[in-house]
């Protein structure tokens, strides 16, 4: 599907939930928001689906996700033995571990785009120039920002 056919799709599908809803005269003003604000976020998640904020990572694999795995679940199991010295040390070692290999693995990644950008240098110009500007810049993470009633500033 096209987005105008999606836009299209959304509106009738927004339209219908909310003649749906039951919103009474009694009902709060708070109330009545959270019921459309729910019908909203419902209709946008069925129409275009559910978006992930998840960074993408080239240079982890499935070893990497293995070592996430057993680091968690002795995260888990020494909060679950209240923290006893066993389960504390096996979980500094999963940590150690998984620590070790994205270390390991994103090594491998950096020295891999380095040589590409060797081959690129010799012949394609542009694109070693684009590709290098890229390495060099750090990751920049986003931050949600609003002002509250008094004028706060809030962040997550």
């Amino acid at each position: 599907m096209t987005l105008p056919e999606k836009q299209v799709e959304y509106k009738i599908n927004l339209e219908e939930h909310l003649q749906e809803l039951a919103i009474n005269p009694d009902d709060s003003l708070y109330s009545r928001w959270n019921k459309t604000t729910g019908a909203i976020h419902k209709t946008a998640e069925e129409t275009f689906g559910k978006a992930s904020k998840k960074q993408p990572n080239d240079w982890s694999d499935k070893e990497c996700q293995e070592a996430t795995e057993v680091n968690n679940k002795a995260y888990v199991n020494m909060q679950q033995q209240s923290y006893t010295t066993a389960s504390t040390v096996k979980y500094q070692e999963a940590r150690r571990t998984e620590k070790q290999v994205h270390k390991r693995k994103k090594k491998q990644y950096e020295n891999g785009q380095v040589e590409r950008l060797e081959e690129l240098g010799q012949h394609q110009t542009r694109k070693f120039y684009r590709d290098t500007s890229k390495l060099r810049k750090d990751f920049i993470p986003r931050l949600t920002i609003c002002n509250s009633k008094n004028g706060d500033i809030i962040t997550e």
